[in-house]
């Protein structure tokens, strides 16, 4: 993979995950591959059963994805945090873009708000989605410049997690810029 930009060898400074806002359940992540600072490629990948759900953000234009969090079943999840004067508007919209279908309902969530920080460039993400009807395996190989960003680790050694193999909190993979169309994921 060659990146159109250079990302530094050194680790980004971690941050508050910022509030993604509504969210809409496009699938499960099956893999997704992202380029750490140096050249190292860093592959996540998950079992069909401990797969976690892709979220779309229409607020941040960015793909969420919380390992060992289970989601309800609803297409559209919105955020606790002012959820009265909140509109899960735009997530239905996602999601209707996305399938072509209206979701029966929504529901709130709780999600962690971790400190995250960059952890690259993305270069592909592998889902499993019903979006044009039967369940189907996709992959998206994301454009230059796109990056992720995983919870930061307590332990300086192991970007992403606090030991050897565990799954960051949350990855967040966006992009300039990563869209939802009808068409699927567009960058």
């Amino acid at each position: 993979m060659s990146p159109a930009r250079t990302l530094s060898t050194t680790r980004a400074r971690p941050r508050v995950m910022q509030d993604p806002g509504d969210l809409a359940l496009l699938g499960t992540v099956l893999e997704l591959q992202h380029e750490m600072p140096g050249g190292h490629a860093r592959h996540h990948a998950w079992t069909v059963r401990d797969a976690p759900k892709l979220l779309w953000s229409p607020k941040r234009q960015a793909l969420y994805l919380f390992p060992g969090l289970r989601l309800p079943r609803p297409k559209a999840l919105r955020m606790p945090q002012a959820a009265a004067a909140r509109s899960t508007d735009d997530a239905l919209a996602s999601w209707r873009t996305w399938t072509g279908r209206t979701p029966a309902h929504s529901r709130c969530l709780q999600l962690p708000a971790p400190q995250i920080q960059t952890a690259g460039q993305g270069h592909h993400i592998v889902y499993r989605s019903d979006k044009w009807g039967p369940i189907t395996d996709y992959i998206h190989h994301f454009a230059a410049g796109t990056t992720v960003d995983l919870a930061a680790s307590p332990r300086p050694n192991h970007p992403g997690g606090g030991h050897e193999g565990e799954a960051p909190a949350v990855l967040i993979v966006r992009g300039p810029p990563l869209r939802l169309t009808a068409r699927g994921l567009v960058d």
